[in-house]
């Protein structure tokens, strides 16, 4: 080995010996270190102090130490993981297909079952509201009813007809409160949907009580008659009373009212 190389080798450890002690850098000098294994045996078993140097600081850089570093700044030294923290695109594109075949199962069933849902809610808001005509009409001791626009797809609930004594003129008659269709939304209005049995008589006009109105007296009898409501999915629910004033509630389920 020529002693140029020699002095090369020399040089290099001097400089990477000077910036690890300056700087910690421990992988400048143990590139340079590296370059021990293409010198003969000789050379590697060489006293001089340089070379002592080099092989105590290639010893020290196989074995990492921390000590310094938690010395230096007082807490534990941050060991990153480079390549671990993360997703690979593998696995995002497995997660976007699973979450992709759900929610082409998830979404039809949903878009079927909202219709209902609103439709089930419009008719359990109207058998309540016969409820509260009936027991109002006990509790103040006079008449109280529910008066039916079909051409408004709403209902009235009135505790008073008014100076006229008539129902079905609502202008004059005192309304607890008026409940519009169109708001359960999905297509709820008056209609009996792909029902074919009435519940009693004929459909109507959708409503078969007397002048449209569904009346209860102090006793807690009442008018008998039955409305019905579908939506857009044609399901149809029939919401009535009968004489002795009990509510009813009924769902077409294709051939007959359960």
């Amino acid at each position: 080995m020529s002693s140029e190389t020699g002095e090369e080798i020399k040089l290099s450890i001097f400089f990477g010996w000077t910036y690890l002690e300056k700087n910690r850098l421990h992988g400048i000098i143990y590139a340079f270190l590296t370059r021990l294994h293409t010198l003969d045996e000789k050379y590697k078993k060489n006293d001089k102090p340089v070379y002592r140097c080099f092989r105590y600081y290639r010893q020290q850089l196989m074995t990492p130490r921390f000590t310094d570093i938690e010395q230096d700044n007082h807490r534990k030294p941050h060991r990153r993981l480079w390549g671990q923290a993360g997703f690979s695109l593998t696995e995002v594109m497995i997660v976007l297909g699973i979450l992709s075949i759900l929610a082409a199962i998830a979404i039809p069933s949903f878009m079927n079952w909202l219709p209902r849902y609103r439709l089930k809610a419009g008719a359990r808001d109207l058998y309540s509201n016969l409820q509260k005509a009936r027991i109002g009409a006990i509790k103040s001791n006079k008449q109280w009813a529910i008066v039916f626009d079909a051409a408004g797809d709403r209902y009235h609930l009135c505790s008073d007809p008014g100076g006229d004594n008539t129902w079905s003129s609502i202008a004059d008659n005192t309304v607890e409160e008026t409940i519009r269709l169109a708001d359960y939304q999905s297509g709820v209005q008056y209609g009996h949907g792909t029902a074919t049995t009435p519940m009693g008589g004929a459909f109507d006009d959708e409503i078969t009580y007397n002048s449209n109105v569904a009346s209860f007296n102090p006793k807690g009898t009442a008018s008998s008659g039955y409305v019905y409501l579908e939506n857009e999915k044609n399901t149809t629910y029939a919401i009535g009373s009968q004489a002795s004033g009990v509510i009813i509630l009924k769902i077409w389920d294709g051939s007959s009212w359960e």
